[in-house]
């Protein structure tokens, strides 16, 4: 197939933070095209090389949270949304509220599909909008312009596998991290939705639904296993059946595009003609909307429904004849001949959900290490798989799986014993890059594991010691976090970063030999408030998705005037940046994770008594365990883009974002995961280091490892997807199209990617979103140099010099930042004057609330250049 960027030059508005669910409408009114280890019993580590990969997973079994329960009224799941044999309706387990997918799981009850509950498997869009029940199949192309990236699709293009006579509403059956199962009519027509699958499959009870393929358009071609249909008069052709024994090719001259239908076993089918239904108009950016009625419609006809069916369907040719200049550019016709071998092949190895007691990621460690700390992992996804033509459903197929992988993933994929892992030359374009087929059913990524650590890789130097221990002086005794922070009384983002930010100041206080006792006992009391379940304004437990959620505060004149039960975040998606709609969730709580790292570290006793907690905090966003009752597994982390999503269920009017999910702060998502890794370290010292004579400190040693490792998988992962997507390094980067003009990405959707903010669309914004807060992993993750250097720097001081808000707000304080890390000697002079001499309310506005003069000269004086 061809696939070429076309150009989309659009202009964006800003997004006020605040108003985080209006401004997306407004924004759209605009028209932007946009083996498990418990907590008592650790697990052994396997062998390196070994064929069933082992987990040091800490969450198995984990307590309940120590919150009220929540008896959520908005934002409830529908109650028709789960199959009756789903998990989650029979064991009311945790339901995902950030997923990939998670546009699938925002259906109001009884609600027809719209266009907006819509996925991107990568490297086609489905949905569930067509004429009838069914998978309606997208095929995506990706338009880029200055500042923005759309993927975008034509509705009338779609094709639509599905059934006659059944409800168009379907139910969810199965939610996995690689994949979700889907269902109509209790069981009449099931399909399991695979990251990556380059088919759709269907699966049909025959005896209660009719199976069906309808395009808006009328066929110029059907070939049946090799022969053509004469359908020189097409209403003719279809009045007599035709029986497929395994495939079926139809190309549509509309489009150019031509499908490949396989069957699982001899299948007799009927066609007509028809112009009765028009579909509704979508309003959605890159979205061209069904204007046009189904005009054909390929139906099974067969008399006997004895026997069931499965069919998978394919884009075999976008570009057939080289007539679709969105897909082919100026490039000629291509040739299908050898793809259709391949998917013939292996059209055979089916994808289909694991059984609940297996995971579908799965970890090896090493057991070679240094001192105690694993140098990598390999991370297997498991891709469950059965045979497309044996009659039983476990039947073990003849040939190996095949699935889109993206660049990142080919750069430490392994073979492995079961799975040969080979990348095919066959690659389609997408938002993400190109992504090219491998084979193999359970993919080996070795990661080599970034170290988290507390303190920078350089040493302090030695000219700027004295300016350091100022300022570490000053703000250790002249830091206060503002009163209702520390009673517990305030939102939990601003909140967050100002207990890391004097988190920071303690760490460095101790580098440095300063007492830090006075930030020590603000940050315990501080913490303390917000921990406590009985706070004015408290966490509370979600039962119904599972998951921490926040009172919230009415704030008049900086006061929060509410107490518990009256709590606002909790009815109001735009209260606490949508907190209790699980939105940025491991922005605030990863703040807090390292708060309590810094707290653990130089409070022993309070680090003991408050162990379980953080974990609740920890487990909350970040659980990887399947056998965690309580949370969901990776709450935001996509394990298939290494990324992590932040919007969580927020509706935007009736329906879900049509672009899918999104997220902004890539850095403070890897700054949530280095916190959970520094925490694991500390815990993992307070308790003795798994050398004590004490069983219970040595199980709690042991869980602290498995939460350090696995912060460090997680922010490994963050950190090479922010530089791959989110940081545009490489003018000539096959991400995205070369007329995309900007250094980096302000906002990442599932089918968008813009230059832009929630809360403004100045270069200092969007740039400095994605560098903040500034801790010792932020050498790694803005360590190419020449990038800072030649593009990142200038834009943003030029935006940043032109705009006295840059200043005012504190976001000034990042150029000095990036000065710093690249202008050498020079740039780490002026560097420091700067930060000496900003006004103290510079590190108290919004942009820079986050920062301290400590750790700004901190940051200057252990740069390595």
């Amino acid at each position: 197939m061809t696939h070429r960027y076309t150009s989309l030059d659009k202009k964006t508005g800003p997004h006020p933070r605040l108003a985080i669910f209006v401004i997306v409408a407004a924004t759209l009114a605009l028209g932007l095209l946009f083996n498990v280890c418990s907590f008592s019993s650790p697990c052994d580590l396997e062998l390196e090389g070994s064929t069933s990969p082992s987990a040091r997973l800490p969450f198995q079994g984990g307590k309940r949270p120590p919150y009220k329960t929540f008896k959520r009224t908005s934002g409830v799941p529908a109650r028709d949304l789960f199959t009756t044999a789903s998990t989650h309706t029979t064991q009311n387990q945790p339901i995902p509220t950030n997923s990939w997918y998670q546009n699938v799981l925002l259906r109001s009850e009884g609600q027809n599909p719209t266009s907006a509950h819509r996925v991107y498997v990568i490297p086609h869009i489905v949905d569930f909008a067509g004429e009838h029940a069914g998978i309606r199949i997208l095929p995506s192309f990706v338009e880029g312009g200055a500042t923005i990236v759309q993927v975008s699709s034509d509705e009338n293009n779609a094709l639509l596998l599905g059934g006659l006579d059944v409800s168009k509403v379907y139910q969810v059956s199965h939610t996995g991290v690689l994949g979700f199962g889907v269902d109509w009519g209790e069981g009449s027509m099931t399909s399991y939705i695979s990251r990556g699958s380059p088919f759709v499959t269907m699966n049909f009870d025959r005896r209660r639904v009719v199976p069906a393929l309808s395009s808006a358009f009328l066929p110029v071609s059907i070939t049946i296993d090799g022969q053509s249909l004469d359908i020189a008069d097409l209403a003719k052709a279809c009045k007599k059946p035709f029986t497929v024994k395994k495939k079926m090719k139809l190309h549509f001259a509309s489009t150019d595009f031509t499908w490949i239908v396989f069957t699982s076993r001899p299948t007799t089918f009927s066609c007509k003609m028809t112009s009765k239904i028009t579909l509704p108009g979508a309003s959605i950016p890159g979205v061209v909307p069904a204007a046009l009625p189904v005009t054909f419609q390929a139906y099974v006809s067969e008399e006997d429904t004895s026997e069931d069916l499965s069919i998978r369907v394919a884009l075999l040719n976008n570009c057939t004849e080289g007539s679709n200049w969105r897909f082919c550019g100026s490039s000629p016709p291509a040739s299908d001949k050898a793809y259709e071998a391949l998917l013939e092949k292996h059209v055979d190895a089916v994808p289909t959900h694991q059984h609940e007691s297996e995971q579908e990621v799965q970890f090896t460690f090493p057991t070679t290490q240094i001192d105690d700390v694993a140098s990598d992992v390999v991370v297997h996804f498991v891709w469950g798989v059965k045979s497309f033509y044996k009659d039983n459903s476990d039947g073990h197929p003849d040939t190996e799986l095949l699935t889109y992988a993206l660049a990142h993933h080919f750069r430490v994929l392994e073979s492995t014993l079961k799975s040969s892992n080979v990348k095919l030359d066959h690659c389609e374009f997408t938002l993400h890059g190109p992504a090219c087929l491998v084979l193999g059913a359970e993919w080996a990524l070795r990661e080599q594991l970034i170290d988290a650590s507390f303190s920078a890789k350089h040493s302090i130097r030695p000219e700027y010691e004295a300016d350091l221990i100022a300022a570490v002086e000053d703000d250790v005794m002249n830091f206060d976090p503002p009163p209702n922070y520390l009673n517990g009384r305030g939102d939990t983002y601003f909140s967050g970063k100002i207990f890391a930010k004097l988190a920071r100041i303690i760490t460095i206080a101790g580098e440095v030999n300063v007492d830090a006792t006075p930030a020590v006992d603000k940050l315990r009391r501080g913490m303390d408030s917000y921990l406590d379940a009985e706070s004015p304004t408290p966490f509370l437990w979600d039962e119904l998705w599972g998951g921490i959620v926040h009172c919230g505060c009415n704030f008049e004149e900086d006061v929060c005037t509410n107490e518990y039960p009256n709590c606002p975040g909790l009815e109001d998606p735009g209260s606490n940046f949508g907190f209790s709609f699980f939105n940025d969730q491991h922005f605030h709580l990863g703040y807090f994770i390292h708060a309590a790292a810094v707290l653990t570290r130089n409070d022993p006793v309070w680090g003991r008594e408050n162990f379980d907690k953080i974990l609740v905090l920890i487990r909350n966003i970040a659980n990887v365990s399947g056998d965690d009752e309580y949370f969901p597994k990776y709450r935001h982390k996509d394990v298939y883009l290494g990324s992590s999503w932040a919007s969580g269920i927020a509706l935007l009017g009736e329906g879900p974002y049509p672009n899918g999910r999104n997220q902004e702060s890539s850095s403070e998502a890897i700054a949530a995961y280095e916190g959970i890794a520094l925490y694991g370290e500390a815990s993992y010292h307070l308790f003795g280091a798994g050398k004590g004579s004490s069983t219970a400190d040595n199980d709690k040693a042991e869980t602290s490892r498995a939460v350090r490792d696995t912060g460090r998988f997680l922010m490994t992962t963050e950190v090479r997807s922010a530089i791959q997507y989110w940081h545009v390094e490489d003018s000539d980067s096959q991400i995205y199209p070369k007329n995309y003009e900007k250094p980096v990405i302000g906002m990442l959707w599932s089918t968008m990617a813009q230059y832009q903010t929630w809360f403004g669309s100045s270069a200092y914004q969007v740039v400095g979103i994605q560098l903040l807060p500034v801790t010792p992993i932020s050498e790694i993750r803005d360590g190419n140099i020449e990038w800072v250097r030649n593009s990142v720097i200038e834009e943003f001081h030029s935006s940043c010099v032109n705009d006295a808000q840059c200043e005012i707000q504190g976001w000034s304080i990042l150029y000095y930042y990036l000065l710093a890390a690249s202008g050498g000697r020079e740039g780490r002079d002026a560097a420091v004057t700067a930060i000496k001499e900003l006004d103290a309310a510079a590190f108290e506005s919004s942009g820079g609330n986050g920062h301290s003069k400590s750790n700004s000269i901190w940051w200057a004086a252990t740069r390595p250049f």
